[in-house]
């Protein structure tokens, strides 16, 4: 379901001076804000131990909150996975359409309406079927779920029965893809976790690879507790 009003652009949110001052002092500050941060974690990473190899028994999960996490994150996993004879599946629980900035670029104006952004998330599933060619993953084992882009922990927290959740970016109140396990599914915490039992019961791994529970981006740490949740119930 659209928004009342889908003409309004999105950059609409964003106008002023402050976000120009904003994205100035982070593009002055990144380098830095990066070294800290790796200066930080690197004794952290390394006292982690090392990963169990996979075998040719092996069902491999991977548990990606936005299409290119699967690569970025467990890309070489997948690969060693797939070496080794297991099998590999991959799940998207958003498609990625609330990346303002990735629409202003391919909507080609600075104020991305919510249909651009619906847009975005088409193109950012079709990318995900390309990347997953490369990686030797067949598009059999690839799951999306198609539910808010930024929007996952504050679904989590909609208790059962409650209005459907409205993402901001694409003004939706159900999963708006065809490609989706359920399309037109309302955007609730009860059908998450369902489609996430039906994504473990298809691929019924004895691997699961999700974000970790330290990671800061609110949909990534949504995913680990979503999936965690689904796994206790199957």
């Amino acid at each position: 379901m659209n928004s009342d009003d889908p003409e309004q652009g999105i950059g609409g949110a964003f106008r002023g001076s402050a976000l120009g001052q904003a994205l100035g002092g982070l593009i002055v500050n990144l380098p830095g804000g990066i070294g800290y941060w790796s200066r930080r974690h690197t004794a952290a990473i390394a006292a982690l131990p090392r990963a169990p190899s996979f075998g040719p028994d092996d069902r491999v999960l991977v548990v990606a909150p936005h299409p290119d996490d699967e690569a970025l994150a467990c890309g070489g996993a997948v690969l060693e996975a797939l070496r080794a004879g297991a099998s590999v599946w991959l799940v998207w629980l958003t498609c990625g359409d609330g990346f303002w900035l990735d629409a202003t670029l391919l909507a080609r104006h600075a104020r991305p309406h919510w249909r651009d952004m619906l847009l975005l998330g088409a193109q950012r599933i079709e990318e995900a079927h390309k990347a997953a060619r490369v990686l030797g993953v067949p598009d059999a084992q690839l799951l999306f779920l198609g539910y808010p882009d930024r929007g996952l922990t504050a679904l989590l927290k909609t208790p059962n029965g409650d209005k459907p959740f409205q993402s901001f970016y694409t003004g939706q109140t159900c999963v708006p893809y065809p490609e989706a396990i359920s399309p037109g599914a309302a955007h609730t915490a009860a059908n998450l976790k369902a489609d996430l039992e039906t994504v473990l019961k298809r691929s019924r791994p004895t691997v699961v690879l999700a974000p970790s529970s330290r990671d800061a981006h609110p949909d990534h740490h949504a995913a680990l507790v979503s999936v965690s949740a689904s796994q206790g119930e199957i």
